[in-house]
């Protein structure tokens, strides 16, 4: 969004929506109706005017930011519900990230304003409500980050602790409110639950928890933080909590930290380790009392995932171990991400991988189908695209997994279930991974832990079977070029811990149906194969394994 101060977005001339609620009101009847985003982005603009110009702070004027406040909330709820849809598109994903993240942080600092407008103030009865809602909206900006596996920086953090500790000298965090005048008791919430909802919730940044998976542990938080309460450290440590250091730039800590660098704060976990423990075992007898294979699949999702959040929100939780010991390296590697890219590797690994550099020059499509030669580029592109490709780097391995980081753009552009191939130097055989953790630090760092799911690949070529008979059948297999030949990447039996030895493929996910039969020719042979069941699926590439049906010379 670009910035008020250049006068790019500025409202209308002497149009001040925020002057009060009736000024509100009939800005906002002005809206398109059903154009969520429009509004959201017009709210945006509001906002934005208000903070550069940084008008004087009215009981009026704080009135119409919590009525705006209320009336995003529709808005909000629709975009986030478009934005966990599985099958969007990645540019379509954006906006409405950039809509939910640009609404959270407007309104964040907006609130930040009248919160330090408030403070030079004797009294003011309104403070409880802007404190609550300035931390609701910085936990909406927490959660955002989650989606796209960021971290908060220490500065985030110290200035969350300074806002805390401000409004806990006034004697506000605990006072309830809600936006709505007629809401219910269980309806409001404080400065206090808002809090410590943000300082769980970035206990789950693992990398490995999808955006579904990030909002229904907010959820949760949201039902469960009433019965938190942060307080005194005790005198001895009693039972399992968390310690908080006001003026260190971080979250929760597990253990007391030897020299506090400010105000130390103690969570107490064992309320909500209580809940969890109500909420594990109605699942698990909702699960033991059947039902509708839908319910009962959604059901054991949610089981799982509340397993994973227990011992995340545990101080002392027993460690994961891992399935394989990791070996410490650090060598750079080539990294092809996506089946296009993956076939044009493959296809490039016989000459040096020249292919390979020359396909990101070409139409990755065409080239890694093989329907047309890549062009030479120019040898400055060359030296350039091998010094990108350096940029990937192995930081760990072991026999199930390793982990790989890099500053590329590529990197940052990964999601869970990501598809790669990996090549060591001096190897000729490509490790195929899928990414199973991601997190993004500043400056563009991206660390990825990706699951090995093979470690040599062929590309093959299938032809889909045509559906119907066209006449052209030998051995009664209809072979008709009806329909063309796909990439897709054989996996050879291989005893991977976890799972059983089997002959599988990837394909693209249009490709694949279940028992569907594709033609395959390999050296002297012909071979009719059947998928079977996949192993895996996303919305990109299946992973599934095969039956030869028919074998012929």
């Amino acid at each position: 969004m670009a910035n008020t101060l250049l006068g790019l977005f500025r409202t209308s001339a002497g149009e001040d929506p925020l002057t009060d609620a009736k000024a509100l009101d009939t800005w906002f009847r002005k809206q398109p109706a059903n154009d969520y985003l429009a509004t959201s982005e017009a709210m945006v603009r509001v906002l934005e005017d208000v903070g550069a110009r940084q008008p004087k702070v009215t009981a009026s004027r704080v009135l119409a930011v919590l009525e705006l406040d209320r009336l995003s909330t529709a808005i909000h709820a629709r975009l986030l519900k478009q934005y966990l849809q599985p099958n969007l598109s990645d540019q379509i994903r954006q906006r409405l990230w950039h809509a939910l993240d640009d609404l959270a942080r407007w309104f964040a600092y907006t609130y930040e304003n009248l919160f330090e407008a408030m403070l030079g103030q004797r009294t003011n009865g309104q403070m409880a409500g802007v404190v609550t809602r300035m931390f609701y909206y910085r936990s909406q900006q927490a959660k955002n980050a989650l989606f796209r596996y960021e971290r908060w920086i220490p500065g985030k953090w110290k200035g969350l602790h300074a806002a805390y500790s401000a409004a806990l000298e006034r004697g506000i965090v605990q006072l309830p409110f809600a936006l709505s005048g007629d809401a219910s008791p269980l309806d409001h919430t404080s400065a206090e639950q808002e809090y410590a909802l943000i300082l769980l919730l970035q206990r789950t940044n693992t990398g490995n928890l999808s955006a579904v998976q990030i909002e229904r542990a907010t959820q949760w938080l949201r039902k469960w933080t009433p019965v938190l309460k942060l307080s005194e450290p005790p005198a001895e440590a009693q039972g399992e909590g968390f310690w908080l250091d006001l003026g260190l730039g971080d979250g929760l800590l597990v253990r007391k930290p030897q020299s506090a660098q400010g105000r130390l704060l103690y969570l107490d976990a064992a309320p909500l380790q209580r809940e969890i423990g109500d909420a594990l075992v109605e699942l698990t007898l909702f699960i033991q009392r059947g039902g509708a294979q839908e319910k009962q699949d959604e059901a054991g999702e949610r089981l799982a995932l509340l397993q994973r959040l227990g011992s995340l929100w545990r101080p002392q939780a027993k460690q994961t171990e891992r399935r394989g010991i990791r070996v410490q390296a650090d060598r750079p590697i080539q990294v092809a991400a996506g089946m296009v890219e993956i076939a044009a590797a493959l296809r490039g690994t016989g000459s040096e991988m020249s292919l390979y550099r020359r396909f990101r020059y070409g139409d990755p499509v065409e080239v890694a189908s093989g329907h047309v030669q890549p062009g030479q580029p120019e040898a400055s592109a060359i030296e350039f695209e091998h010094q990108s490709a350096r940029a990937w780097r192995m930081q760990d391995a072991s026999e199930s997994g390793v982990k790989l980081v890099s500053q590329s753009a590529e990197a940052a552009q990964q999601k869970l279930g990501s598809l790669i191939a990996i090549l060591d130097e001096g190897q000729t055989r490509w490790k195929i991974g899928v990414v199973r953790r991601l997190k993004k630090f500043t400056g563009g760092h991206t660390e990825l832990g990706v699951e090995i799911i093979a470690h040599h690949s062929l590309l093959i070529s299938p032809k889909p079977i045509a559906s119907r008979n066209t006449g052209y059948s030998v051995d009664g297999v209809d072979v008709s070029v009806e329909n063309k030949n796909i990439d897709a990447l054989y996996l050879p039996p291989a005893n991977t811990p976890g799972r059983s030895p089997v002959r599988s493929i990837v394909v693209p996910a249009p490709e694949f149906g279940e028992r569907r039969r594709f033609l395959l020719n390999f050296e002297d042979k012909a071979y009719t194969i059947e998928f079977s069941a996949p192993l895996e699926r996303t919305k990109e590439w299946v992973w599934s394994g095969f039956e030869v049906i028919r074998e012929s010379a």
